[in-house]
Protein backbone atom coordinates (compact mmCIF):
# COMPACT_ATOMS: atom_id res chain seq x y z
CA UNK A 1 0.00 0.00 0.00
CA UNK A 2 1.01 3.56 -0.48
CA UNK A 3 1.37 6.59 1.75
CA UNK A 4 1.08 10.31 0.88
CA UNK A 5 3.31 12.54 3.21
CA UNK A 6 1.88 15.54 1.47
CA UNK A 7 -1.27 15.71 -0.46
CA UNK A 8 0.92 18.02 -3.57
CA UNK A 9 4.09 15.44 -3.19
CA UNK A 10 3.84 11.63 -4.46
CA UNK A 11 3.23 8.45 -3.00
CA UNK A 12 5.11 6.37 -0.81
CA UNK A 13 5.13 2.65 -0.28
CA UNK A 14 6.81 1.77 3.32
CA UNK A 15 8.67 -1.03 3.92
CA UNK A 16 10.35 -1.81 7.28
CA UNK A 17 13.36 -3.96 7.54
CA UNK A 18 14.73 -4.45 11.18
CA UNK A 19 18.22 -4.88 11.75
CA UNK A 20 18.78 -6.48 15.44
CA UNK A 21 20.70 -8.60 17.40
CA UNK A 22 21.53 -12.03 16.71
CA UNK A 23 20.65 -14.47 19.76
CA UNK A 24 23.70 -14.84 22.22
CA UNK A 25 24.28 -17.56 24.79
CA UNK A 26 22.67 -15.89 27.89
CA UNK A 27 20.48 -12.91 26.31
CA UNK A 28 18.59 -12.10 23.39
CA UNK A 29 18.64 -9.04 22.02
CA UNK A 30 16.11 -8.03 19.22
CA UNK A 31 13.40 -5.51 18.13
CA UNK A 32 9.53 -6.38 18.60
CA UNK A 33 6.05 -5.45 18.44
CA UNK A 34 6.57 -3.08 15.90
CA UNK A 35 3.70 -0.78 15.31
CA UNK A 36 3.52 2.09 12.33
CA UNK A 37 0.68 4.86 12.70
CA UNK A 38 -0.13 8.56 10.90
CA UNK A 39 -0.97 11.49 12.45
CA UNK A 40 -2.61 13.61 9.71
CA UNK A 41 -3.09 17.13 11.29
CA UNK A 42 0.77 17.20 11.63
CA UNK A 43 1.58 15.21 9.09
CA UNK A 44 4.21 12.44 11.10
CA UNK A 45 4.58 9.15 10.68
CA UNK A 46 4.29 7.27 14.20
CA UNK A 47 6.78 4.00 14.85
CA UNK A 48 6.41 1.96 18.19
CA UNK A 49 8.63 -0.65 19.47
CA UNK A 50 10.45 -2.83 21.90
CA UNK A 51 13.69 -3.40 22.14
CA UNK A 52 14.80 -6.19 24.41
CA UNK A 53 18.50 -6.17 24.85
CA UNK A 54 20.75 -5.53 28.18
CA UNK A 55 19.70 -2.28 30.38
CA UNK A 56 23.21 -0.83 30.90
CA UNK A 57 24.02 -0.01 26.96
CA UNK A 58 23.00 2.77 24.37
CA UNK A 59 22.20 2.16 20.95
CA UNK A 60 22.42 4.30 17.76
CA UNK A 61 19.21 4.78 15.73
CA UNK A 62 18.94 4.33 11.80
CA UNK A 63 16.01 5.19 10.05
CA UNK A 64 16.50 5.81 6.16
CA UNK A 65 14.17 6.35 3.62
CA UNK A 66 15.28 4.31 0.22
CA UNK A 67 13.53 5.34 -3.34
CA UNK A 68 11.88 2.07 -4.22
CA UNK A 69 13.18 0.00 -5.77
CA UNK A 70 16.45 1.27 -6.40
CA UNK A 71 17.12 4.65 -5.93
CA UNK A 72 18.83 7.35 -3.69
CA UNK A 73 18.47 6.46 -0.09
CA UNK A 74 18.11 9.06 2.40
CA UNK A 75 18.50 9.14 5.99
CA UNK A 76 16.15 10.23 8.54
CA UNK A 77 18.18 12.98 11.17
CA UNK A 78 17.49 13.75 14.17
CA UNK A 79 16.45 17.45 13.11
CA UNK A 80 13.14 14.94 11.52
CA UNK A 81 12.45 12.37 14.45
CA UNK A 82 10.42 13.61 17.53
CA UNK A 83 9.80 12.17 20.97
CA UNK A 84 13.58 9.76 20.63
CA UNK A 85 17.06 10.61 21.48
CA UNK A 86 18.79 8.69 18.15
CA UNK A 87 21.88 8.79 19.98
CA UNK A 88 20.78 7.73 23.35
CA UNK A 89 18.28 4.32 22.96
CA UNK A 90 18.02 2.36 25.94
CA UNK A 91 16.11 -1.05 25.93
CA UNK A 92 12.72 -0.90 27.28
CA UNK A 93 9.15 -1.72 26.33
CA UNK A 94 6.82 0.51 24.36
CA UNK A 95 9.20 2.78 22.50
CA UNK A 96 7.78 5.86 20.42
CA UNK A 97 8.91 8.54 18.16
CA UNK A 98 7.60 10.15 15.15
CA UNK A 99 8.99 11.48 11.83
CA UNK A 100 8.08 14.49 10.22
CA UNK A 101 7.27 13.55 6.58
CA UNK A 102 6.88 17.32 5.84
CA UNK A 103 9.94 18.65 6.77
CA UNK A 104 11.90 15.91 4.86
CA UNK A 105 10.32 17.63 1.49
CA UNK A 106 10.69 14.74 -0.43
CA UNK A 107 10.22 14.44 -3.72
CA UNK A 108 7.51 12.42 -5.70
CA UNK A 109 8.72 8.90 -5.67
CA UNK A 110 8.23 5.37 -3.96
CA UNK A 111 10.40 5.08 -1.04
CA UNK A 112 11.31 2.44 1.64
CA UNK A 113 11.70 3.14 4.92
CA UNK A 114 14.87 0.91 6.82
CA UNK A 115 15.40 1.21 10.54
CA UNK A 116 18.30 -0.51 12.46
CA UNK A 117 19.96 -0.01 15.78
CA UNK A 118 23.85 0.30 16.09
CA UNK A 119 25.42 -1.44 18.99
CA UNK A 120 23.24 -4.68 18.86
CA UNK A 121 25.65 -7.97 18.72
CA UNK A 122 25.67 -9.55 15.33
CA UNK A 123 23.18 -7.00 13.59
CA UNK A 124 21.05 -9.07 10.60
CA UNK A 125 17.57 -8.07 9.14
CA UNK A 126 15.11 -10.00 11.04
CA UNK A 127 11.63 -10.21 8.14
CA UNK A 128 9.09 -11.41 11.08
CA UNK A 129 6.47 -8.50 12.37
CA UNK A 130 3.91 -9.04 14.67
CA UNK A 131 0.98 -7.05 12.77
CA UNK A 132 -2.05 -8.22 15.11
CA UNK A 133 -2.13 -5.00 16.59
CA UNK A 134 -1.99 -3.03 13.42
CA UNK A 135 -4.68 -4.75 11.58
CA UNK A 136 -7.08 -3.90 14.62
CA UNK A 137 -6.09 -0.20 14.32
CA UNK A 138 -9.21 1.97 13.59
CA UNK A 139 -7.39 4.28 11.48
CA UNK A 140 -8.20 1.24 8.69
CA UNK A 141 -11.60 1.94 8.89
CA UNK A 142 -11.39 4.17 5.18
CA UNK A 143 -8.17 4.86 3.18
CA UNK A 144 -9.49 7.87 0.78
CA UNK A 145 -10.29 10.21 2.91
CA UNK A 146 -6.84 11.05 4.47
CA UNK A 147 -7.13 8.44 6.63
CA UNK A 148 -4.20 5.64 7.50
CA UNK A 149 -5.04 2.81 6.38
CA UNK A 150 -2.41 -0.43 7.88
CA UNK A 151 -3.07 -3.72 6.63
CA UNK A 152 -0.80 -7.11 7.16
CA UNK A 153 0.11 -8.74 4.13
CA UNK A 154 3.41 -10.54 4.65
CA UNK A 155 4.83 -11.06 8.32
CA UNK A 156 7.99 -9.78 5.93
CA UNK A 157 5.64 -6.22 5.44
CA UNK A 158 4.57 -3.80 7.31
CA UNK A 159 1.52 -1.74 4.63
CA UNK A 160 -0.16 1.26 5.03
CA UNK A 161 -0.99 3.88 2.91
CA UNK A 162 -2.52 7.52 3.36
CA UNK A 163 -4.83 8.20 0.03
CA UNK A 164 -5.34 11.43 -0.94
CA UNK A 165 -6.82 12.43 -4.41
CA UNK A 166 -5.17 11.89 -7.45
CA UNK A 167 -7.56 13.93 -9.35
CA UNK A 168 -5.50 16.88 -11.26
CA UNK A 169 -7.52 18.39 -13.80
CA UNK A 170 -8.51 21.63 -15.65
CA UNK A 171 -12.01 22.23 -16.68
CA UNK A 172 -14.10 24.80 -17.99
CA UNK A 173 -17.87 24.89 -18.30
CA UNK A 174 -20.34 26.84 -20.20
CA UNK A 175 -23.78 27.56 -18.24
CA UNK A 176 -26.91 29.34 -18.37
CA UNK A 177 -29.25 30.78 -15.33
CA UNK A 178 -32.45 29.39 -16.02
CA UNK A 179 -33.90 30.49 -12.80
CA UNK A 180 -34.23 34.21 -11.38
CA UNK A 181 -34.91 33.29 -7.42
CA UNK A 182 -34.61 36.97 -6.21
CA UNK A 183 -36.98 38.55 -9.12
CA UNK A 184 -37.81 39.82 -12.32
CA UNK A 185 -34.98 38.65 -14.57
CA UNK A 186 -36.27 39.12 -18.51
CA UNK A 187 -32.68 38.57 -20.00
CA UNK A 188 -31.13 34.86 -19.48
CA UNK A 189 -27.77 35.21 -17.96
CA UNK A 190 -25.02 32.97 -19.57
CA UNK A 191 -21.65 31.85 -17.86
CA UNK A 192 -18.48 30.80 -18.51
CA UNK A 193 -16.34 28.73 -15.47
CA UNK A 194 -12.64 27.89 -15.75
CA UNK A 195 -10.83 26.26 -13.20
CA UNK A 196 -7.94 23.64 -11.92
CA UNK A 197 -8.04 21.02 -9.41
CA UNK A 198 -5.29 19.85 -7.59
CA UNK A 199 -6.00 16.56 -5.25
CA UNK A 200 -8.47 18.02 -2.11
CA UNK A 201 -8.08 21.45 -3.68
CA UNK A 202 -9.32 23.36 -6.69
CA UNK A 203 -9.55 27.34 -7.70
CA UNK A 204 -11.85 28.46 -10.18
CA UNK A 205 -13.08 31.89 -12.30
CA UNK A 206 -16.57 32.12 -13.10
CA UNK A 207 -17.82 35.14 -15.57
CA UNK A 208 -21.34 35.86 -15.64
CA UNK A 209 -22.80 38.24 -18.66
CA UNK A 210 -26.38 38.54 -20.22
CA UNK A 211 -26.43 39.26 -23.37
CA UNK A 212 -29.11 41.83 -24.01
CA UNK A 213 -28.38 45.74 -25.01
CA UNK A 214 -29.20 48.01 -21.87
CA UNK A 215 -31.09 50.92 -22.54
CA UNK A 216 -29.66 54.54 -22.35
CA UNK A 217 -31.95 56.71 -19.99
CA UNK A 218 -31.46 58.82 -17.16
CA UNK A 219 -34.90 58.20 -15.31
CA UNK A 220 -35.04 56.48 -12.27
CA UNK A 221 -38.39 54.43 -11.13
CA UNK A 222 -39.44 53.01 -7.84
CA UNK A 223 -41.50 50.32 -8.69
CA UNK A 224 -44.52 52.92 -8.54
CA UNK A 225 -43.51 55.87 -9.96
CA UNK A 226 -40.85 57.69 -11.74
CA UNK A 227 -39.11 60.29 -8.98
CA UNK A 228 -37.45 62.23 -11.71
CA UNK A 229 -40.05 62.58 -14.71
CA UNK A 230 -40.57 66.15 -16.07
CA UNK A 231 -43.24 67.84 -14.82
CA UNK A 232 -45.09 69.32 -17.89
CA UNK A 233 -44.90 65.63 -19.16
CA UNK A 234 -47.02 62.01 -18.95
CA UNK A 235 -46.29 58.49 -18.85
CA UNK A 236 -47.77 55.47 -18.24
CA UNK A 237 -45.58 51.71 -18.03
CA UNK A 238 -46.02 49.27 -20.52
CA UNK A 239 -45.88 45.46 -20.32
CA UNK A 240 -41.88 45.79 -21.72
CA UNK A 241 -38.84 45.03 -19.54
CA UNK A 242 -35.43 44.12 -19.58
CA UNK A 243 -32.98 43.77 -17.71
CA UNK A 244 -28.82 43.85 -17.45
CA UNK A 245 -26.38 41.43 -15.99
CA UNK A 246 -22.24 40.75 -15.33
CA UNK A 247 -20.58 39.30 -12.66
CA UNK A 248 -16.88 37.83 -12.18
CA UNK A 249 -16.38 35.89 -9.23
CA UNK A 250 -13.07 33.76 -8.05
CA UNK A 251 -14.32 30.94 -6.12
CA UNK A 252 -12.27 27.82 -3.69
CA UNK A 253 -12.97 24.12 -4.23
CA UNK A 254 -12.80 21.82 -1.69
CA UNK A 255 -13.18 18.21 -2.72
CA UNK A 256 -15.07 15.58 -0.61
CA UNK A 257 -15.12 12.51 -2.74
CA UNK A 258 -12.70 12.44 -5.64
CA UNK A 259 -15.30 13.31 -8.08
CA UNK A 260 -17.55 16.01 -5.86
CA UNK A 261 -16.09 19.09 -4.96
CA UNK A 262 -17.88 22.00 -2.52
CA UNK A 263 -17.09 25.58 -3.81
CA UNK A 264 -17.43 28.74 -1.98
CA UNK A 265 -16.60 32.60 -3.92
CA UNK A 266 -16.82 35.89 -3.35
CA UNK A 267 -16.01 39.04 -6.28
CA UNK A 268 -18.12 41.77 -7.78
CA UNK A 269 -21.72 41.46 -9.54
CA UNK A 270 -24.20 43.81 -11.52
CA UNK A 271 -27.73 43.81 -12.33
CA UNK A 272 -30.03 46.71 -13.39
CA UNK A 273 -33.40 46.01 -14.37
CA UNK A 274 -35.38 48.24 -16.65
CA UNK A 275 -39.35 48.76 -16.95
CA UNK A 276 -40.78 50.11 -20.50
CA UNK A 277 -42.98 53.30 -20.37
CA UNK A 278 -45.31 55.33 -23.03
CA UNK A 279 -44.73 59.27 -22.82
CA UNK A 280 -47.51 61.15 -23.86
CA UNK A 281 -48.14 65.10 -23.97
CA UNK A 282 -50.46 67.12 -21.28
CA UNK A 283 -53.21 66.45 -23.43
CA UNK A 284 -52.57 62.45 -23.48
CA UNK A 285 -51.06 61.99 -26.87
CA UNK A 286 -48.60 59.58 -27.09
CA UNK A 287 -45.40 61.06 -27.72
CA UNK A 288 -42.90 57.95 -27.62
CA UNK A 289 -41.03 55.29 -25.50
CA UNK A 290 -38.40 54.87 -23.36
CA UNK A 291 -37.39 53.24 -20.14
CA UNK A 292 -36.65 53.97 -16.19
CA UNK A 293 -34.32 51.84 -14.36
CA UNK A 294 -35.72 50.29 -11.34
CA UNK A 295 -33.49 51.15 -8.61
CA UNK A 296 -35.70 48.76 -6.10
CA UNK A 297 -34.43 45.53 -8.11
CA UNK A 298 -30.81 46.99 -9.09
CA UNK A 299 -28.29 46.16 -7.58
CA UNK A 300 -24.22 46.22 -7.82
CA UNK A 301 -21.65 45.77 -5.21
CA UNK A 302 -20.27 42.28 -3.45
CA UNK A 303 -21.57 38.97 -4.53
CA UNK A 304 -21.53 35.43 -3.43
CA UNK A 305 -21.54 32.29 -4.93
CA UNK A 306 -21.71 28.85 -3.03
CA UNK A 307 -22.20 25.27 -5.46
CA UNK A 308 -20.59 22.36 -6.37
CA UNK A 309 -18.72 20.47 -9.01
CA UNK A 310 -19.42 16.90 -10.42
CA UNK A 311 -16.20 15.31 -12.26
CA UNK A 312 -17.71 12.39 -14.25
CA UNK A 313 -14.92 11.44 -16.65
CA UNK A 314 -14.26 14.14 -19.40
CA UNK A 315 -17.17 15.32 -18.32
CA UNK A 316 -17.37 18.54 -16.44
CA UNK A 317 -20.70 19.68 -14.07
CA UNK A 318 -21.11 22.78 -12.37
CA UNK A 319 -24.16 24.30 -10.35
CA UNK A 320 -24.42 27.54 -8.10
CA UNK A 321 -26.41 29.95 -6.50
CA UNK A 322 -25.12 33.32 -6.29
CA UNK A 323 -26.28 36.21 -4.05
CA UNK A 324 -26.03 40.15 -5.00
CA UNK A 325 -27.07 42.72 -2.27
CA UNK A 326 -24.94 42.29 0.97
CA UNK A 327 -25.13 46.14 1.12
CA UNK A 328 -28.12 46.50 -0.28
CA UNK A 329 -29.44 50.26 0.09
CA UNK A 330 -32.86 50.23 2.40
CA UNK A 331 -35.88 49.27 0.44
CA UNK A 332 -34.17 47.81 -2.27
CA UNK A 333 -34.41 44.10 -3.00
CA UNK A 334 -31.07 41.72 -3.26
CA UNK A 335 -31.32 39.73 -6.06
CA UNK A 336 -30.63 35.72 -6.18
CA UNK A 337 -29.91 33.27 -9.07
CA UNK A 338 -29.17 29.46 -9.19
CA UNK A 339 -27.11 28.43 -12.58
CA UNK A 340 -25.87 25.26 -13.64
CA UNK A 341 -23.22 24.53 -16.80
CA UNK A 342 -21.51 21.90 -18.23
CA UNK A 343 -18.46 21.05 -19.94
CA UNK A 344 -15.03 18.97 -20.14
CA UNK A 345 -11.80 18.04 -17.69
CA UNK A 346 -8.73 18.42 -19.78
Amino acid sequence: MKFQSNPLIGRFLIIIFLAVGGIQPTFAQEISNIQVGYVGELNRLEVYFDLDAPDNQSYILNVYLNAFPMGPRKQVLQANIYGIKITEVKAGFGQYFQIDLKSLKLPAHEYEMEISFQGLKNPKPIRKVDTTSIAKNELAKNNKENKLAMIPKEFSKIQFSLEDFETETKFITVGLNPIDIGGQQSSKTFGIQAGVIKHRIGYALNLKYAISNSPSTNLESTNTDISNYPVNAFYRYNSQSTSSRMAIIPSFLFGIKEYLYLRAGIGYGTRNVYWGIDQYDNKWNKTGESWAKNSILSQNGIELETGFNLLIRRFHLAVGINYLGVFKAQGSKAFTDAWAGIGINF
